[in-house]
Order: structure tokens, then C-alpha cells, then sequence
């Protein structure tokens, strides 16, 4: 084994952690839905009546489904779609138009893409969390519109202070008006829109 065989593998073994870590994190903030769902039963399950929209994925591919026994957050639909037959989840934002169903479903979540401090979007910053940790949050926050920074600065709007957050830091935040989160805030703030008290 060479040298370059050495660094692929730790490159294998630390991009499997990172995953590893985000479907955790992800998984802790959701819901528990697929504990109440399994493919097996999904068909015959009635608990939640049936969903139809057109839904664009993440290449601009348009396809009509069809949900049942499916769970709404405000921000992801997740149930069995008969067009995969499978369980799937749905990014709210990217249902195109409903056919069937659209008035069972809870309010969609406020985007965190605009209302900033300085007119754009909302801008957030992590500290106190190990890299890894912190590098995760960062894409999630990214992912749901907010916009990261490495440092307090005039238009931040949230820091989110992990177990070893620096009190400098965080009281400069505090003097600029910033919003000061822990992890579970955070992710209460970008799953299902509640603002800390």
C-alpha cells in the first residue's frame, strides 16, 4: 500500500463519518415518522389521507406523485410514494403545484432566505462546536437559506453556541443585538420556523 492509497482511505473513512454524523443530526431533529412507517404496510395504511402535486428533484426532472400515510413538518412531506413505492421525503419548496391534498397540510415554514438584518438573507454563526460538528451545521444552515459567517459581524442575526463557546464571543454578539441559539433552537428555527424566546 503506498502513500496514495493511505490518504484515499482516510479520505473514504472521514467523508463516511461526515455522513454518518449529518443523517444523526438530521435524523435527532426529525421527526420519528419512519418508526410509525414500513414499506409493507404503507399501502394498506389509512391514517392519512392521499397527497397528489407535481414535485421537481434537485435536476429540474418533473414528475407527478402520490403520497399516503405521509407526515408534514412545514418544511419536508414524508410518506409512501407510490410512484417509487417506497417512503420518500418531499422538500415542500419544490412541489410545483398540488393536484390533491394541499389543504391538509400545515403552513410552509418561513424561509430563512430573507428578513435579515441587512435586507437579504438571514446570517448565522456557529462556535463552540468541534470542525466537524461545526462544518455539518454550516452546510445544513446553508442548505435552508441562511447565510454562514466565520465571524460576528454587523448584520448577523443568530450565533449558535455550541458546549465550548468563547463568553467574549458571544457577549460581542449579545451587544450587536444577535440572537444567541443552542444547537436544539437552531434546529427548531430552521426545521419548523419558532424563533427563540
Amino acid at each position: 500500500m503506498d502513500a496514495f492509497d493511505i490518504v484515499l482511505l482516510v479520505f473514504i473513512a472521514a467523508s463516511a463519518a461526515t455522513s454518518v454524523s449529518l443523517f444523526k443530526r438530521r435524523s435527532k431533529a426529525k421527526s420519528s415518522f419512519g418508526d410509525k412507517i414500513s414499506k409493507t404496510t404503507a399501502d394498506t395504511d389509512t391514517r392519512t389521507p392521499r397527497l397528489r402535486f407535481v414535485y421537481e428533484d434537485s435536476q429540474g426532472n418533473t414528475s407527478t406523485r402520490e403520497v399516503t400515510n405521509w407526515d408534514d413538518d412545514g418544511i419536508y412531506i414524508e410518506g409512501y410514494c407510490h410512484h417509487a413505492n417506497d417512503v420518500r421525503t418531499f422538500r415542500r419548496d419544490r412541489i410545483v403545484s398540488f393536484l390533491e391534498g394541499e389543504n391538509l397540510l400545515k403552513p410552509l415554514a418561513p424561509k430563512l432566505d430573507d428578513g435579515g438584518k441587512g435586507g437579504g438573507a438571514m446570517e448565522i454563526l456557529f462556535t463552540g462546536f468541534s470542525a466537524q460538528e461545526r462544518e455539518g451545521l454550516e452546510e445544513d444552515a446553508a442548505s435552508f437559506g441562511l447565510l454562514v459567517r466565520k465571524t460576528v459581524t454587523k448584520n448577523l442575526d443568530f450565533v449558535c453556541a455550541g458546549p465550548r463557546a468563547g463568553p467574549a464571543k458571544l457577549a460581542k454578539a449579545r451587544a450587536q443585538g444577535c440572537t444567541v441559539l443552542d444547537e436544539e433552537q437552531f434546529w427548531a428555527l430552521v426545521e419548523d420556523g419558532v424563533m427563540p424566546n
